[in-house]
């Protein structure tokens, strides 16, 4: 029994976006980098993930850029990302149900690393940043830029460099809905 990487990655997403307090964890790239097998029916899998804890309703200050305007959104825009390492092991009642990978299994964190991350961090990729922003309100984004930071006026400053070229994007493309 031979798992590549992209299988463990892709049943280990699947396992994931399945599960009720796990479907939010993965705001872009879930990599697997190792897959041991310990034993016929245990495989110790390496991966990382990055992960925006405001939408697990972490929403401090530390962890929030801005808040959408409230009176016509709700919402908020992460400052940090979570840089997510971890070892996870996960353990099949047979060889059988490890070898199909199975959704019958005992899952073991053995490692669990977190960085938090800026938007301008070089460990963030630009395809990650393109699947987070595709998953965010971009109308709330522009709405809240305008209404609450002056947008019209250019991108505030506090907007990290690496965001500002889309902010800038979503506002002009707000402008152009919202001609009268």
């Amino acid at each position: 029994m031979n798992h590549t990487n992209q299988q463990v990655r892709d049943w280990i997403f699947t396992e994931w976006a399945n599960d009720y307090f796990r479907f939010e964890d993965v705001a872009a790239e879930l990599e697997v980098s190792r897959v041991i097998l310990l034993n016929n029916k245990t495989l110790e899998v390496s991966l990382s993930v990055i992960g925006d804890e405001t939408q697990n309703g972490n929403t401090s200050t530390e962890n929030v850029l801005f808040i959408f305007d409230p009176e016509f959104h709700s919402g908020c825009f992460p400052k940090l990302l979570q840089l997510v390492h971890l070892k996870i092991r996960y353990t099949w009642p047979s060889e059988n149900d490890c070898e199909h990978l199975s959704s019958a299994y005992d899952e073991e964190t053995i490692e669990l690393e977190i960085d938090n991350i800026s938007w301008d961090d070089p460990r963030l990729t630009d395809s990650a940043v393109e699947t987070i922003l595709a998953n965010t309100d971009q109308f709330a984004i522009a709405d809240t830029l305008l209404r609450s930071f002056d947008g019209d006026n250019g991108v505030p400053s506090f907007i990290p460099k690496r965001l500002k070229p889309y902010f800038k994007q979503y506002i002009e493309e707000f402008h152009l809905q919202n001609k009268e």
